[in-house]
């Protein structure tokens, strides 16, 4: 069954260059990435993604308590409130999560759907133990994690496990439309614009959202010129160009396409005025 599932390669990843290694796993285990992007993110963006119910919350209270359990043995508690100053599992993980916002915060992190055969459950055994002492070699935290909640916990930080996948199907959708709002919006308007007539979209988007109508006109060019129609292939081409004309595109973030795929046509990833005489002239369209 095929699934999709949401990794967020964490700042520790990025700065112990350890990306390429992280992705190659995922790919070599013919999982294939849907979207990728780089965050900045936001407190807030952070809270909604660890969404604390109370049953996420005593969740990691209890799984922190049965790792003290586990390092100190029968000194357990002391180290336990030694750390936390608590042994309640609802205030623990409330300080837990507190750090794991400000581990995200203020770093750059990437954001990666993958897509393939069950995605969600392959993804999680290729990642391994949330804990790095407990994750297995051959796992992404079992060969490349070097920190310990112990550790971690003296220092009131979050644990460096480099990577984050999502837990189940449920969890994966919830934060995929967190993560990539709007490339889920865009998913979305793409499938509504499949079931219409595409020259009615673009006079409607000609007069709302001329960046949009520009390459809605540099698809309909490519269609018209694939129909045998080189008089409105033109026309659409040079449509696009002369919207293009009117757009700011002043860096790459604007210059990115709005679209993936309209029609069975792919829309290049970075598309201005330039890009689209360059590709219709090659087409000789214009």
């Amino acid at each position: 069954m095929e699934e999709r599932t949401l990794v967020l390669l964490k700042p520790d990843a990025i700065k112990r260059n350890k990306v390429g290694c992280i992705i190659t796993k995922f790919e070599d285990a013919n999982l294939q990435i849907e979207k990728i992007r780089t965050f900045k993110p936001t407190p807030e963006i952070v809270s909604e993604h660890y969404k604390a119910t109370e049953k996420w919350l005593i969740n990691v209270g209890n799984k922190t308590i049965t790792n003290y359990k586990e390092v100190f043995k029968e000194k357990w508690e002391i180290e336990l409130n030694r750390d936390f100053h608590t042994s309640n599992p609802l205030q623990i993980s409330k300080m837990i999560k507190k750090w794991l916002v400000n581990y995200l915060c203020g770093e750059h992190i990437i954001g990666i759907v993958f897509k393939g055969n069950h995605a969600v459950e392959v993804g999680k055994k290729l990642v391994g133990d949330t804990m790095p002492l407990r994750a297995l070699p051959g796992t992404i935290r079992g060969d490349f994690a070097i920190d310990s909640a112990d550790l971690a916990n003296k220092e009131k930080r979050a644990v460096r496990n480099l990577v984050h996948v999502s837990e189940d199907l449920g969890e994966a959708q919830r934060e995929i439309s967190l993560w990539f709002k709007d490339e889920e919006k865009q998913k979305g308007e793409e499938m509504d614009i499949e079931n219409r007539d595409l020259e009615e979209v673009f006079k409607e988007l000609k007069g709302t959202d001329k960046r949009k109508a520009a390459e809605v006109a540099y698809v309909l060019a490519i269609l018209k010129k694939e129909q045998g129609d080189i008089e409105k292939a033109r026309s659409y081409g040079e449509e696009s160009i002369n919207l293009f004309k009117q757009v700011n595109v002043q860096s790459f973030e604007d210059a990115a396409a709005r679209y993936v795929v309209l029609k069975g046509v792919a829309l290049p990833s970075y598309i201005h005025e330039n890009v689209v005489r360059d590709r219709l002239s090659k087409l000789r369209i214009l």
